[in-house]
């Protein structure tokens, strides 16, 4: 599926299903469009959609949203990269699903307040 296509059916809510590299390439897409901070909100505000579109909005979780991101959206805007096979050569960290758990503590990720608000890594700054 070429990048139109993905974002596309992204945001229309027709994507058959959203694995993780996909959800690294939306937020590459993103911010090599719109930059950062507009990457963040499309991607959070798709994912609201797409999940509840799924009747599983309980699956959205706004600090993992978020912190995943952050991270991507600041070695996009850091990366020469020209395709995204590039930039996940360049940045091979954010193929490991758990990359979060260098930054949060396990607990820290499954609370209530992580899940439904944005709190900051009790393990390491992001950046």
């Amino acid at each position: 599926m070429d990048d139109a296509q993905l974002v596309a059916q992204f945001e229309d809510t027709t994507l058959p299903d959203l694995p993780h590299e996909d959800h690294v390439r939306l937020v590459w897409l993103y911010t090599r469009e719109n930059g950062a901070e507009r990457a963040i909100e499309r991607i959070r505000d798709g994912l609201i959609a797409y999940t509840a579109a799924r009747g599983s909005a309980e699956w959205f979780h706004a600090t993992r949203t978020w912190a995943w991101a952050v991270l991507i959206a600041d070695a996009t805007l850091a990366s020469p990269a020209v395709t995204f096979a590039e930039f996940l050569a360049q940045h091979p960290r954010f193929i490991r699903r758990d990359l979060l758990n260098d930054f949060y503590s396990d607990a820290l990720l499954k609370s209530d307040e992580a899940r439904t608000a944005i709190v900051r890594p009790d393990l390491g700054p992001l950046k």
